[in-house]
């Protein structure tokens, strides 16, 4: 077949003649990638535990899971190298693999918000320098910074490396996958460390369990067909070559089997575990009828520009909404709280409109349509599952991806008509980016964490944090009970996180639930447990959603034996016959919980 030129704008004309050479570094693009990372790192590591708010009760207990784990091989329900966790409730089984991963960094610098969240937030980084160099080696250097800039400057991927849930190793997995799989070039080792990036991220969260399989299977099918468009992108030829050419999907799937291991051996001996979620909130869980029409509605949804730039979360709470803008006429624009920034528009249906025209002659851009189309289909598939900010995190690499090949396209057109044009392009394009982020990241940093709050409970964790220095300090006498006279969700992972409760202590207390009903939980909703009484802490109900009277505080502090000495955690006012010892505030500065003693007299 004869040779054509490189069709695509980011190939440039010192690319090496080598099949899988990567064009070499220069000095203005290691300045640029340097700064692209430096912006990723200031994004996504300073002030951890104060944005978010610190912390969620799912952070809470996968990092007292972590501390488990590091000091004794076992979680805090005392079972020995779990592949899932029982969290909240026999619906809430997730993956141990972010437990594992949190594990080395709470045993070396402590449990704390920070230690919890950072190797979250440094895997974030990691994608950012991992997406550049594959963007970069298949399809030149522009796409590469581009890519790179758009993941290191995305709301959604910022929000998710600053959280310690297990879905935030997702976008790092599936974009080594995509490093070592797809692409122009590849090796046996390579494929089975690809498919094991790919299986891993199937023990992650639930989404890539059904996204993976369908992605391999993507793949798969063009696997051997390998085009012939240009030189870079030509095939070695010979019996040697073809044999490798058909190994490689099988040592990609040995490496699936690697990856996805833990999940398969769960899936054998406990297979409720592995779908417990999915079975609570699947369109076809028990006493629900499919709905054809909801599921594609929902698939939709995703396309939907309000979405992709405006509004990514409608279900799981955890990102920020964004700003919103009156415009001209009364209309209102949402602005920061999609999976991209407006800007990023023209550059994201520029590469949409590339990888369609690629097609047909270039297998990675099929696998790219594929990964567009399937991306959806974890979130449409739950009731009620619109665009949700854990579910279709499966899509957020490729996102990136297509920005940086549209950044690319319109680059090389701006190249070709002069250095002086490049440069403005490069400058304008620059300058947008900046002034976008700059005015999302103030929102971000002053107005989202008080917006927040009520997700992330930070009075539950200043109370505990108080409680735990007043009983450790120099001659303190613990308290004999506490009550938490108000109702929060999930109050007892705050209570083992922030006041340390030895790892033994919590599994001895679990163990013995049956005997010594030191631990009373009671069903909830979608599998979720309320947890009632955990060892010496009472908490209000959360399934009643209203606080105690005061009288319901003094019968239940009178019940504790004579001469018990008895902590109150109440919201201001609900105690009137005590003064309070310690008045905590929340991020307003307002005061949030009150903390009154009360001693049992003979």
């Amino acid at each position: 077949m004869s040779d054509t030129r490189p069709t695509h704008p980011a190939h440039q004309s010192n690319v090496s003649a080598q099949p899988c050479a990567a064009p070499p570094i220069s000095r203005s693009e290691s300045v640029a990638i340097i700064i692209v990372l430096m912006l990723a790192a200031l994004l996504r590591l300073p002030g951890l535990a104060r944005v978010p708010p610190a912390i969620n009760q799912d952070e809470c207990l996968r990092g007292y899971d972590a501390w488990c784990l590091a000091t004794t091989g076992r979680d805090y329900r005392g079972v020995l190298l779990p592949a899932y966790l029982e969290a909240f409730g026999p619906g809430d089984y997730p993956a141990a693999s972010s437990a594992y991963l949190t594990a080395p960094f709470v045993a070396l610098l402590g449990l704390s918000p920070v230690t919890v969240r950072l190797p979250f937030a440094l895997a974030g980084i990691l994608t950012v320098a991992l997406l550049w160099r594959w963007l970069r080696r298949e399809f030149g250097v522009a796409a590469g910074l581009a890519g790179a800039a758009a993941l290191a400057l995305s709301p959604w991927h910022q929000q998710l490396s600053r959280l310690a849930f297990e879905g935030g190793l997702t976008p790092l997995l599936l974009t080594i996958g995509a490093l070592l799989l797809i692409g122009k070039c590849g090796s046996a080792g390579g494929s089975f460390v690809g498919g094991a990036a790919l299986g891993a991220a199937m023990w992650t969260y639930a989404a890539p369990r059904l996204l993976v399989p369908l992605l391999g299977a993507a793949w798969l099918a063009g696997a051997g067909r390998r085009t012939n468009d240009n030189a870079m992108n030509r095939p070695a030829t010979g019996a040697a070559a073809l044999a490798r050419r058909r190994r490689t999907p099988l040592w990609a799937l040995a490496g699936i089997v690697f990856g996805a291991a833990p999940m398969l051996v769960a899936l054998a001996r406990h297979p409720q575990q592995v779908f417990a979620r999915t079975s609570h909130v699947s369109m076809w869980r028990e006493g629900r009828t499919f709905d054809a029409t909801t599921l594609l509605k929902q698939y939709a949804a995703h396309y939907d520009p309000r979405r992709l730039f405006g509004d990514a979360d409608a279900g799981s709470s955890i990102c920020p909404t964004g700003i919103d803008w009156t415009l001209p006429g009364g209309s209102r624009l949402r602005f920061g709280g999609g999976f991209l920034h407006w800007y990023e528009a023209p550059l994201l249906a520029t590469g949409l409109i590339w990888i369609a025209a690629r097609a047909r002659a270039d297998r990675r851009a099929r696998f790219l349509i594929a990964w567009w189309l399937l991306f959806p289909l974890p979130a449409a598939l739950v009731a009620g599952g619109g665009p949700h900010a854990m579910r279709s995190i499966v899509g957020l690499p490729l996102m990136a991806i297509t920005v940086g090949l549209g950044a690319a396209w319109w680059f090389e057109r701006a190249r070709r008509r002069g250095t002086g044009l490049r440069r403005a392009l490069t400058v304008a394009a620059a300058a947008a980016a900046l002034v976008n982020a700059g005015l999302y990241q103030r929102y971000y940093v002053s107005e989202y964490p008080r917006q927040a709050a009520r997700w992330f409970q930070p009075d539950l964790a200043g109370a505990f944090t108080w409680l735990h220095e007043r009983e450790s300090s120099p001659g303190a006498r613990p308290y004999d009970a506490v009550l938490v006279a108000f109702p929060a969700n999930q109050t007892f992972a705050y209570y083992l996180f922030f006041t340390r409760v030895p790892p033994r202590l919590a599994q001895a207390v679990e163990s013995s639930q049956d005997n010594g009903r030191r631990v009373v939980r009671e069903s909830w909703i979608e599998g979720f447990d309320d947890v009632l009484r955990w060892d010496r802490v009472q908490f209000a109900p959360a399934r009643q959603r209203r606080p105690w009277s005061e009288d319901e505080i003094v019968e239940r502090a009178s019940q504790c034996a004579a001469g018990a000495r008895v902590l109150i955690l109440a919201r201001p006012g609900q105690v009137r016959r005590t003064r309070p010892v310690a008045v905590l505030t929340g991020p307003d500065g307002g005061p949030t919980i009150e903390a009154h003693e009360w001693f049992v007299t003979p």
